[in-house]
């Protein structure tokens, strides 16, 4: 594999013998999805294009494409990584996360309760499966359309929040204790068979829930009906990941670390999503540096 670099420095190219895959430095400092595909010339072939606001409801950095959009929550709207096998199927996970899917396509969703069933655990967050296949919205259907038995939740009142305008939240059951603030969206959640984990703070809203989890045979389904902040998020995660036995990588607040390959071919991606200096396995990261080396 090749590694080339732009004459400003600012675009990366990584190619083999027939594909290429580029990701670059935006004005912001993020590392930002460029291209993947066939096999490019040059890394002066691309360049980052400057981030646009698009509504008050999709605030940019909700919308763009990370190079790995995972650290600092749910951040790009659509997947970072989309795999489809042979036989359709979603074999070879073990945890799925589905974050604002907005469309309920019904083989979609068969295949997700099938997943479930046999012993995965996915993640749903508010906006997911509001419209049908066809993108309309659907009268006299609770949300998460056709999908509410499943999660043991139904939408009764939605609100979309602007930046600033957050809620305090408060821990329930197994996150008893925890207490952290959300916004975004606020899904006004009636439970009807599934674990409250976080409900609203505020006195008008505490009769609606915030975070469910229900158990479908071998696995189960969490429902997140607000963005949280990073703390609360990450005890949900690591919840679900404790799960099906999946441990993360431990790393300093802000750097993102992830492991890709296998064996000898394994290597270790450290990102600093920090403007300032942090640390990784004793190595000092610049300010949104990423480094790439072998995993142990």
């Amino acid at each position: 594999m090749s590694i080339a670099v732009s004459t400003n420095k600012d675009v990366f190219l990584l190619s083999t013998n027939s594909t290429s895959y580029a990701f670059g430095v935006d004005d912001q400092g993020l590392l930002r999805h460029l291209y993947w595909g066939g096999k490019l010339g040059s890394a002066e072939e691309l360049e980052v294009p400057p981030l646009t606001e698009v509504s008050t409801n999709d605030p940019v950095y909700e919308i763009t494409r990370e190079e790995f959009p995972v650290h600092g929550g749910l951040r790009y709207k659509d997947h970072c990584l989309k795999a489809t096998f042979a036989d359709g199927s979603l074999g070879g996970y073990r945890l799925l996360v589905v974050p604002q899917m907005i469309i309920a396509k019904p083989e979609f969703q068969e295949k997700l309760r099938a997943f479930v069933r046999g012993g995965g655990t996915a993640v749903l967050t508010y906006r997911d499966f509001v419209k049908d296949a066809d993108n309309n919205l659907v009268f006299g259907k609770p949300i998460p359309l056709d999908f509410d038995g499943f999660t043991g939740v139904c939408v009764t009142e939605t609100e979309s929040l602007q930046e600033g305008q957050e809620f305090p939240l408060d821990g329930e059951g197994a996150l008893a204790g925890a207490q952290g603030r959300g916004g975004i969206f606020h899904d006004m959640l009636e439970v009807s068979d599934a674990e409250v984990l976080l409900r609203y703070g505020d006195s008008f809203y505490r009769q609606f829930a915030a975070v469910t989890r229900k158990t479908q045979e071998r696995g189960s389904v969490y429902y997140l009906g607000c963005g949280l902040d990073e703390e609360l998020l990450a005890r949900v995660l690591e919840q679900a990941a404790s799960e099906q036995n999946i441990s993360p990588v431990p790393s300093e607040p802000g750097v993102e670390v992830v492991c890709r390959g296998e064996g000898e071919s394994r290597i270790r991606m450290a990102i600093n999503h920090n403007p300032h200096e942090a640390r990784d396995q004793g190595q000092t990261l610049a300010p949104f540096e990423c480094r790439i080396t072998p995993a142990n």
